[in-house]
């Protein structure tokens, strides 16, 4: 079972294959843009990811942040860089 949260809330589906189903009809009919940026399978959250970056930004290394976030140091690097999440200022 796999069970993710939404912009539209909380949605269940038995396969992956349901889930992709499931979010591609949502997106051809949803007129807004908050699917734009929707990653189900996402390491970081928003949250973490303006988290990482002050904590880099003060001098603290990525590898202590990805430790702190249970990541990989490349994951770290990335959402800081913005080669990820670069649409998130």
């Amino acid at each position: 079972m796999y069970r993710i949260t939404t912009p539209l809330g909380v949605v269940e589906c038995d396969t992956i294959e349901e889930l992709e189903a499931l979010m591609n009809r949502q997106r051809q009919s949803d007129s807004t843009q908050d699917w734009e940026h929707f990653r189900p399978f996402a390491r970081l959250t928003e949250g973490a990811v303006r988290d990482a970056r002050r904590r880099v930004a003060t001098g603290e290394t990525m590898t202590s942040v990805a430790r702190s976030l249970g990541v990989h140091t490349s994951t770290v690097s990335r959402a800081v860089n913005g080669s990820t999440w670069g649409w998130l200022q």
